[in-house]
């Protein structure tokens, strides 16, 4: 049996702020999106660390999501104007520029 060696560790910190092993990745992209998918279910912080160099060659944290709220009344869509842009209209837009 050959025992293959993969060249990047992905880690993560656990609570005792210590940063344990969690898998390797052949490649540094596979072990960026692995990092992503995995904190997408497990939030924390991540680091890929590269076995030849020993350096961290990337990172993610992610926090946990709220959960939706039940009355949503009050949130405003990014793309929704400003009342004081709607007010006062000009050529059918107003902008911060002139």
């Amino acid at each position: 049996m050959q025992i293959i060696s993969l060249p990047y560790d992905i880690l993560r910190k656990d609570d005792g702020g210590e940063f344990t092993p969690v898998e390797a990745a052949k490649d540094l992209k596979s072990a960026k999106v692995r990092m992503i998918e995995l904190s997408a279910h497990s939030p924390g912080q991540y680091v890929v660390v590269s076995q030849t160099t020993g350096k961290i060659a990337g990172s993610v944290t992610t926090v946990s999501s709220c959960p939706p709220r039940a009355d949503q009344s009050d949130h405003k869509e990014p793309w929704d104007a400003p009342e004081e842009v709607m007010a006062h209209p000009v050529g059918g837009f107003d902008t911060f520029w002139r």
